[in-house]
């Protein structure tokens, strides 16, 4: 397999056929969390300036070769299996900021799950206090009123969580395993969904760390 540098140097390559795949060493730098396999993909959901959904450069899954020459042959598609990572998509370190980024995630997130939304995950409160979540989930609360105190998750730095409230209200506040920064507590209600993204384990071995990044 072909590798290249970065996800710039694969911009500046029009794939030969089909399936061609391609290895990239980096988002930007080598290791940076954005490496992985591309293929060249030529349907029209790729190219087709009408219907195509996936057409657009998101800098992390779909890549537009800086060629026009390859505009209206197709895209470079990442290969990938699990959770969509935010690292993908250039989001890595604490200094800069990365809205941009985490905004490209969730949209490709929303487009992926539109042919099949068998594809969104979703778990159930096991207990009034406690919620088990697994990547990248979606997460109905179905109770009228639950304090969330307890997160249990297999979520890994910079990862997403994504959390509705359907039939009733849903209050985090900063207690036990959660704890949200610039916020004290926070309240969805019935419908409202939240989007956090994990910063580390960093308050303590019992505290989970998540960064509010959208309402």
């Amino acid at each position: 397999m072909t590798e290249v540098a970065n996800s710039q140097a694969l911009r500046g390559i029009v794939g030969s056929t089909n399936g061609e795949l391609y290895y990239v060493k980096g988002h930007k730098n080598l290791g940076d969390g954005g490496e992985g396999v591309f293929m060249w993909r030529t349907y029209d959901i790729f190219k087709n300036p009408t219907t195509g959904i996936y057409i657009n450069d998101n800098n992390g899954t779909i890549l537009k070769t800086t060629s026009s020459t390859g505009w209206n042959v197709g895209r470079w598609v990442r290969q990938y299996e699990g959770h969509i990572n935010v690292l993908y998509f250039g989001a890595f370190g604490k200094t800069q900021d990365y809205t941009t980024a985490f905004q490209n995630a969730i949209d490709f997130a929303s487009l992926y799950t539109l042919n099949d939304p068998e594809l969104k995950g979703s778990v159930e409160i096991a207990s009034p206090n406690t919620i088990n979540c697994g990547r990248n989930k979606l997460i109905f609360v179905k109770t009228s009123t639950t304090i969330i105190k307890t997160i249990t998750s297999s979520i890994n730095a910079s990862e997403m969580l994504i959390i509705r409230a359907n039939n009733g209200s849903i209050t985090f506040d900063n207690t036990n395993n959660i704890f949200l920064t610039l916020k004290s507590s926070l309240a969805l209600n019935n419908g409202e969904i939240a989007t956090f993204v994990k910063i580390d384990n960093i308050v303590g071995s019992n505290y989970e760390t998540y960064q509010l990044f959208q309402l």
